[in-house]
């Protein structure tokens, strides 16, 4: 693409590990190859500086919500439901057709087409999981090089394969926001849980730019520890803000109020 830098500039994380397991993350963190990167997305969407690792990589914090990225080409967007065995790939799909082996391409998978029953086959080790792989600019930072992000969320495949699906599968100057969506639940114990969920949304139908930065809210953030902020509501019942449908902590119950509705902390 004209005007555009072909080279790796960073990495859109939205989980990291920590103490041998993978923690999801409250906001968007960048890593970027040069300081000057850093630099322009901090300005970009605000957020600060977390520092850099003995590679030099310097990642950072956003306060921006939602980012407008850029694809030039359907190469650079990779939306799969994978399944392995070990190192071994047993089963590759879009959610309605085999894409490998090339001999199977094109046949019907198997997969139920119900997202629950996607996510309950995962979870019971029966059905693959999502394998998300993009490669794209930055709309707000178009000189720069490219950046990626690799993830397993449910809620970012089921959302991307939509858009794939309203663009009629092109991804050809494809401009989409990355989004952290929050979404609030109540389990049957009746916890309020809310969920910090990436997602995908066309830009062409009406989406913004940048949410910009988050408004104030009583929220503390456990990086590392507690995936996301911990609200405490007015009301009695806790609020425990966590992303990809990871549930931890504990938070007074609902008094019943509200519906009770049959949830299980598992990954979205």
């Amino acid at each position: 693409m004209r005007g555009h830098c072909s080279e790796e500039a960073g990495a859109f994380l939205t989980e990291k590990r920590s103490g041998g397991r993978m923690v999801p993350l409250s906001a968007w963190h960048v890593r970027c190859k040069e300081s000057a990167s850093a630099d322009a997305v901090v300005r970009a969407y605000g957020g600060v500086r977390l520092g850099s690792d003995a590679s030099g990589w310097i990642e950072c914090r956003l306060e921006a919500q939602a980012v407008g990225v850029l694809f030039s080409s359907s190469e650079q967007i990779s939306a799969l439901l994978v399944a392995k065995e070990g190192m071994r790939r047993t089963h590759v799909c879009d959610g309605a057709v085999f894409q490998a082996p090339p001999s199977e391409v094109g046949a019907p998978c198997g997969c139920a087409a119900d997202p629950f029953e996607r996510r309950k086959a995962a979870r019971a080790g029966t059905g693959p999981q999502p394998d998300i792989r993009l490669r794209f600019h930055l709309v707000d930072l178009p000189q720069m090089g490219m950046f990626t992000l690799q993830s397993a969320s449910w809620s970012l495949f089921d959302s991307l394969r939509g858009v794939l699906v309203g663009e009629a599968q092109s991804a050809d100057g494809l401009e989409l926001d990355l989004l952290l969506a929050q979404r609030t639940v109540v389990t049957r114990s009746g916890l309020v849980v809310g969920l910090v969920m990436p997602e995908a949304r066309s830009r062409r139908r009406g989406a913004r730019q940048s949410d910009g930065p988050r408004p104030k809210r009583r929220t503390a953030l456990w990086e590392g520890g507690l995936p996301g902020g911990c609200e405490i509501p007015a009301r009695r019942s806790s609020v425990i803000h966590v992303q990809a449908g990871l549930g931890y902590g504990t938070g007074r119950q609902n008094q019943g109020r509200g519906p009770r509705l049959p949830w299980r902390h598992s990954r979205r």
